[in-house]
């Protein structure tokens, strides 16, 4: 091959690249943003850890996949691992909660995306 293909080639990669860095950023961005609103409601003043549970998808799937995310959050005693709070959070690919309730319905909690223990 030449220098041209192999350029051709390399950019082309890159790009097809693209939506699949777009996608994980506005998963943690999502995730991000029902954390931050999870803790400041149901655990303020309170340091905790965030444990973020993110399935692995297909390529094909993270294309088709909404620009919203189901996200269920709970928070647990680091010791005794007691459910403290739990919630269902939906936020948007650009990190805005657009609804966070408690307790979260069976419902949400089959379709949710993505799961995040925060420990405390």
């Amino acid at each position: 091959m030449n220098s041209r293909k192999i350029l051709s080639l390399a950019a082309l990669c890159g790009l097809a690249a693209t939506p699949f860095a777009t996608q994980a950023a506005g998963i943690d961005r999502a995730l991000n943003a029902c954390v931050s609103a999870f803790a400041e409601r149901y655990l303020p003043d309170r340091i905790v850890t965030v444990h973020k549970q993110i399935p692995a998808e297909s390529p094909l799937i993270s294309m088709a996949h909404e620009r919203q995310y189901t996200i269920l959050l709970d928070a647990r005693g680091k010791r005794s691992g007691e459910l403290l709070a739990q919630a269902s959070c939906v936020a948007s690919r650009r990190g805005d909660v657009i609804v966070l309730e408690s307790p979260a319905a069976p419902e949400q909690v089959a379709k949710a995306d993505l799961r995040a223990t925060l420990l405390r």
